[in-house]
């Protein structure tokens, strides 16, 4: 069973995730009276965008990067920004109405303590619904992918060796789907080094010291960590 240290060291949080920084300065601002602009269709308007991307710490998703990259300040062109606002509605850390996000109290509290932030929003971010959908489409699960990673990523790992050491190929449609669905999150965790802005098999990623001090794993088998075949 895959378990988080529920009061993970507060400057290796601070230090390494993103999600977390980025959650603390979301939730304050939804805290004040007017909360956070929503459009028609429940995303985030484009001034919160374009507030959010001028302080961001996701590598990429900056106000320069967007600009580089003649994006528009648009909630789909920032996916860390799209999930963290799902990851407040589904824990009950802010409500929608009146095309505004508010933050609950317990949203509030929540962000004065980044290490219980951790605790409860990267669980939720790796296992919760939208992340489970994604990752059926790969043979495998947590535990595995995870397990290879402790055992893999000291000097870095990419997409692709990820692909062969769990399926025994180097094909890069599972390469791809590992990058978005596994590598990706961890990154914006700071489980991991921070994805770059766009997919990349070939990334390396390594551990952040994060790893070891928030997340236990269960110990497996080499029967349970042979190569798995792909459908």
């Amino acid at each position: 069973m895959i378990t988080f240290n529920p009061a993970p060291d507060r400057a290796l949080v601070e230090r390494h995730s993103p999600l977390i920084a980025s959650y603390r300065a979301l939730i304050a601002r939804a805290a004040r009276s007017e909360g956070l602009a929503l459009t028609r269709t429940g995303r985030f308007g484009r001034a919160v965008i374009a507030e959010a991307a001028a302080a961001f710490p996701f590598p990429g998703h900056d106000t320069a990067a967007l600009a580089a990259h003649g994006a528009a300040p648009e909630e789909r062109r920032v996916p860390p920004l799209a999930a963290l606002r799902g990851l407040m509605l589904e824990l009950g850390l802010a409500q929608a109405e009146a095309r505004r996000l508010r933050a609950t109290e317990a949203g509030t509290a929540l962000g004065a303590d980044p290490g219980a932030a951790f605790a409860t929003l990267v669980p939720a971010l790796l296992f919760g619904p939208s992340q489970a959908g994604a990752n059926r489409a790969l043979p495998g699960d947590w535990g595995l992918f995870l397990s290879v990673l402790d055992r893999e990523a000291g000097a870095g790992i990419s997409a692709r060796y990820l692909a062969a050491a769990l399926y025994g190929i180097r094909n890069p449609e599972p390469a791809h789907a590992l990058f978005e669905n596994v590598l990706r999150p961890l990154g914006w965790a700071g489980l991991i080094t921070p994805p770059p802005r766009a997919a990349d098999p070939r990334h390396r990623f390594a551990r952040t010291p994060l790893w070891h001090d928030a997340l236990h794993l269960p110990a497996r088998t080499a029967a349970e960590e042979d190569p798995l075949p792909l459908p």
